[in-house]
């Protein structure tokens, strides 16, 4: 059975990507290996899955973090949940809709890597991050692979070859001294150009004199194939290896309601101030402040000292309390005196 996700990300809600798949279980996350990358911190590595279940699809949330939805229902972790075409399910800032049965319009590896490619690239974009980012020339297969160069101002240039003084060198038997250049025109564009190398420059292949460099474009000196350097890319690899403990909490955008609106013939005939009584229509005094009302912030309601709490006759209680205690003084005093009494008549008596 196919089915296909349409994914949005409710930041961004005016683009949304289709993605299809033909697999019985699918893995949701923003680790690599899952067959639908979701490129935020907020979607842990492994958050969901869609699982085929005899002839219907059911979702199941893996312990996720920020918990999964359907139709604004959360789901309990490891329970599947049925899934019907057209459910949309929740996951942080994405919104996917799932519609069984129908012709995946997009399908593979490759189309699952670009959904998460342009997912990215949407965002990053939208947050200005991409607008002053540099161009980096990276050396992508061959000897030079890894070898990188990143343009500071306009003007700059990088030049290959296989000497030392180059600012990329090449241990290649086939690139020459001073094999080509690239630079940074002041239009923006880079350049690059042949400077008379015995093997030439190779773009598409054939053997060009100079060219412009665009994103998506690459070129071979040598044995080496270079390029220009993805930023996106690179931030997506950063969210794809972060670890678990990474996951950032996500807290739901809540719409704040709207004040009570006041109705117009209310607010016409309301007093601008309060009207002062007349002599039959008295205001009752306002009622006095409860006790515990008046108590300060972070201070506790004592249990039997609060002023009013207790009744008029508590007081005479304590002074009934007093004549009490000197009575039985008393009867302590008389009770020493008849024992001492007793001691010394018997000491009298036998000796």
């Amino acid at each position: 059975m196919a089915f296909r996700l349409t994914i949005t990300d409710t930041r961004h809600p005016d683009f949304s990507y289709q993605c299809g798949f033909i697999q019985g279980q699918i893995a949701i996350g923003r680790a690599q290996i899952c067959d639908l990358c979701l490129p935020d911190l907020t979607v842990c590595p492994m958050h969901a899955e869609i699982r085929l279940q005899g002839h219907h699809y059911t979702l199941v949330d893996l312990s996720s973090q920020n918990g999964t939805l359907v139709a604004s229902r959360k789901l309990i972790p490891h329970r599947p949940t049925k899934l019907a075409s057209n459910d949309e399910i929740t996951i942080a800032h994405y919104r996917i809709v799932f519609e069984s049965g129908t012709h995946p319009s997009a399908i593979g590896k490759q189309a699952i890597g670009q959904c998460a490619h342009d997912l990215l690239h949407r965002r990053l974009a939208h947050q200005g991050h991409l607008a002053h980012v540099t161009p980096t020339l990276l050396g992508l297969s061959g000897p030079g692979r890894g070898a990188r160069f990143t343009f500071v101002q306009t003007g700059d240039s990088a030049t290959m070859g296989r000497t030392r003084h180059n600012a990329i060198p090449l241990d290649d038997p086939e690139v020459t001294s001073a094999h080509a250049a690239v630079q940074w025109q002041d239009d923006g564009q880079l350049m690059v150009r042949d400077l008379g190398s015995r093997n030439g420059t190779w773009c598409n292949g054939e053997r060009c004199d100079s060219f412009a460099l665009v994103p998506g474009l690459t070129f071979a000196v040598g044995q080496t194939t270079f390029g220009l350097e993805d930023p996106v890319a690179a931030a997506l690899q950063d969210i794809q290896l972060a670890p678990h403990e990474a996951t950032v909490p996500f807290v739901p955008d809540i719409p704040t309601p709207a004040p009570h609106a006041t109705d117009a013939n209310d607010a016409e005939t309301a007093p601008a101030s309060p009207a002062t009584p007349d002599d039959d229509h008295v205001a009752p005094p306002p009622a006095a402040p409860s006790p515990v009302a008046t108590l300060p912030t972070g201070v506790t309601e004592p249990s039997l000292d609060v002023p009013g709490t207790r009744d008029s006759q508590a007081p005479q209680h304590d002074n009934d309390a007093a004549p009490k205690e000197e009575s039985d003084i008393g009867l302590i005093l008389v009770g020493t005196a008849i024992i001492v009494m007793l001691v010394l008549f018997l000491i009298w008596f036998l000796g």
